[in-house]
């Protein structure tokens, strides 16, 4: 595959993607939540994550965080995992550039 956007599509999590997040996690030996807590960051901080599918639709990276209520203009990064086998293709970088991009940072 190419190093260009054409290889993942970011968009929001679901909550079904709350598994996923957690055996990437894993696999990229990420201090790991329990899977329970990846479904809830699914849910409950949606707006405000990432994640990067190929053109399977199988899930190759994520990035989780959230915007401080008593902070709005400051965004809390909690994890960054990306598939091993889609690294070195700056997909990090492309996660950590959309989610740092308007409008989530209004939100």
């Amino acid at each position: 595959m190419s190093s260009d956007d054409s290889d993942v599509t970011l968009e929001p999590p679901s909550l079904d993607d709350g598994r996923h997040l957690w055996q990437l996690a894993r696999g990229s030996g990420l201090d790991v939540n329990s899977p329970y807590a990846y479904v809830l960051w699914c849910r409950d901080f949606a707006a405000t994550s990432l994640v990067a599918r190929d053109d399977t639709g199988a899930l190759r990276g994520f990035v989780t965080g959230y915007v401080r209520p008593e902070a709005p203009d400051t965004y809390f990064l909690w994890q960054v995992a990306v598939d091993s086998a889609f690294r070195g293709r700056r997909l990090a970088r492309r996660m950590l550039d959309r989610i740092g991009s308007p409008p989530l940072r209004r939100r």
